[in-house]
């Protein structure tokens, strides 16, 4: 009857209308928007709506614009992550802070020394003498740093350092022993003239013997290290890092051997070291490759060989000789990240 077809008709038109403002999906925004542009007019789509008019065929076209309208708003592409698949976490951005670390270390190294006459000067003799009784025995570095990880692999510290350097001075010196041997029955005695008449003598016999002699000299530094690193190799627990360094030498002291350019031998201590070697060697530079284990999200043990380049010399410009030091090593050390 005619009721019911205005009845039938009012019920498809509030079906649209629920369709159109509920949306059944997750990304509810979206579909708002499409709601929102795009409003359905239900009377413009069905111009049918008097009883008369609900013809069958009407009947149809309604039900197809229904499924018309339907399918544009369930069928939009929306976003979707399959979280079962790796590969979609690739489209999530995760970004990780900076952290600060602290890095305490030692150092096992061979010191390499490197003897050069000052310009201007022809002390060959001098040079060669220094050279052949001076030798490198081991340096020991013990330090602390404290610095910044970037979040992109770059990192930058800076912190105290104690270096203790020994060598070796090592002379084949000629001994010569006077000895004078007394026959048992020396003696003297006087004559009717009161002079001294002597019955048997002494001997004098002479040694000469050779013999090593071997001091150890020690060296005392302080510095100031300022180190960049760069994160070349990362894996969840393991990384590798390039580390250059610049190091501020601001207190040295030495105890032992000197060669003086007469080439006399004397003895340093802290009262004449001063008038022979300088009190600091002014900047060194250091590289090295930086291997790191993590052993959870804090603690992270590393080995690391290095090579220091030191161009200053440890003795006085005034003198003739021109002593400087580069260095081999290994470095261990523990990093405690923040």
């Amino acid at each position: 009857s005619g009721v019911e077809s205005d009845s039938d008709s009012e019920h498809l038109k509030n079906e649209v209308t629920q369709i159109t403002k509920t949306p059944q999906s997750s990304s509810d925004s979206e579909l708002q928007d499409f709601t929102t542009t795009s409003p359905i007019n239900f009377a413009e789509s069905t111009s049918a709506t008097t009883s008369e008019e609900l013809t069958p065929t009407t009947r149809l076209a309604q039900l197809s614009t229904l499924s018309s309208i339907n399918d544009q708003v369930f069928s939009r592409d929306l976003p979707f992550l399959d979280f079962r698949d790796k590969d979609s976490w690739s489209k999530c951005e995760v970004k990780i802070p900076g952290h600060f670390f602290v890095d305490l270390y030692g150092m096992g190294a061979l010191p390499m020394d490197k003897i050069e006459l000052q310009p201007g000067s022809d002390q060959f003799v001098y040079r060669d003498l220094w050279d052949d009784r001076f030798d490198p025995v081991s340096s020991w570095h013990g330090g602390i740093q404290a610095g910044y990880q970037f979040p992109w692999g770059l990192s930058i510290s800076a912190g105290l350092e104690y270096q203790h350097l020994i060598t070796k001075y090592e002379d084949d010196q000629s001994i010569t022993e006077m000895i004078t041997i007394w026959d048992p029955m020396a003696y003297f005695y006087r004559d009717s003239n009161n002079d001294i008449v002597w019955v048997g003598d002494s001997v004098t016999a002479i040694n000469i013997y050779e013999r090593k002699v071997v001091s150890e000299n020690k060296t005392t530094l302080y510095h100031l290290p300022v180190q960049v690193s760069i994160e070349l190799y990362k894996k969840p627990n393991f990384h590798i890092a390039a580390d250059v360094a610049a190091i501020l030498n601001f207190s040295k002291s030495y105890t032992g051997q000197f060669i003086r350019s007469d080439q006399t031998l004397i003895a340093i201590d802290s009262g004449n070291h001063d008038n022979y070697l300088k009190t600091d060697i002014g900047i060194s530079y250091e590289a090295g490759i930086r291997m790191g284990y993590f052993f959870n999200d804090n603690w992270e043990a590393y080995l690391s060989p290095r090579f220091r380049y030191n161009p200053n010399s440890y003795l006085l410009d005034s003198e003739v000789l021109k002593v400087t030091r580069n260095f081999v090593g290994l470095r261990t050390g523990v990093r405690y990240h923040f």
